[in-house]
């Protein structure tokens, strides 16, 4: 493997990290992510911000499954 490779697998890596952290956040407790984030708490922007920690997931999911 070449160092362009070995870079490419860090930010990989990093990527990777950063979608099921943030993903897992979003679903787990979404209203502590919409506060800290200044965003309202009604029901459709928690239903919303849970929809995108599971499409975080499924991401990260889907390649890690390739």
């Amino acid at each position: 493997m070449t160092s362009s490779d070995y870079i490419g697998l860090f930010f990989g890596a990093i990527a990777i990290a950063l979608f099921t952290w943030q993903g897992l956040n979003l679903v787990s407790k979404p209203e502590e992510w919409l506060i800290k984030h200044g965003r309202s708490t009604a029901e459709k922007h928690i239903r919303a911000s849970r929809l995108i920690g599971w499409m975080f997931l499924a991401i990260v999911a889907a390649i890690l499954c390739s």
